[in-house]
C-alpha cells in the first residue's frame, strides 16, 4: 500500500522511550519498506542517556531498522548520542535542534554537524530552531565532504 503510493521509507521519530519506539518500528518494518528509527533525549538531553539510546539502537537494528538516528537533542549535546549509536551496526544519523541558542547561526550548527560526520554519522539534518539556511548549508557540506 505505502510503496504503491510512492513512499520510499518510513521514519519512526522522536521517541524518548525505547519500548514505544520499538513497537512503532516493528509496525513500520512490517510494511516491507526500509524503516529508520530516531530516538530523542529531548532538548535538554535528560530523557535518555547516550548509553540507553545506544542499547535501544542496537535493539532497533536487531528488529530491522535500516538506520538509527538521534533527533531533537540540542546540537551541542548530540555528539555523545551519535557515538553511542555507532554500535548498532547500521547507518547512523543525527538531526538536532538549534540548541541553547534558538537563533544559532548556521556556521555554529555546522561545527556540530561536522563533528557528527567525523564520528561516523552518514545521515545529517536539522530539527527545531533551524531553517532553510541550515538545510542548504548541510547540503553544501555533503557535497564537499
Amino acid at each position: 500500500m505505502w510503496a504503491d503510493a510512492g513512499v520510499d521509507l518510513l521514519l519512526c521519530e522522536a521517541f524518548p522511550h525505547a519500548g514505544e519506539g520499538l513497537v512503532a518500528l516493528e509496525e513500520a518494518v512490517g510494511t516491507g519498506l526500509p524503516s529508520w528509527m530516531a530516538f530523542t533525549a529531548g532538548p535538554e538531553g535528560d530523557l535518555m542517556s547516550p548509553g540507553e539510546m545506544g542499547k535501544a539502537a542496537q535493539e532497533a537494528a536487531r528488529r530491522g531498522a535500516s538506520a538509527v538516528l538521534v533527533n531533537c537533542v540540542a546540537a551541542e549535546k548530540t555528539l555523545a548520542y551519535v557515538e553511542a549509536l555507532l554500535e548498532a551496526g547500521v547507518p547512523v544519523g543525527a538531526y538536532a535542534n538549534a540548541g541553547s541558542d534558538w537563533d544559532a547561526p548556521v556556521e555554529a550548527y555546522l561545527v556540530h554537524a561536522r563533528a557528527w560526520v567525523a564520528a561516523g554519522a552518514v545521515i545529517v539534518g536539522s530539527c527545531c530552531g533551524t531553517g532553510p539556511a541550515h538545510v542548504a548549508a548541510l547540503a553544501a557540506l555533503g557535497e564537499h565532504e
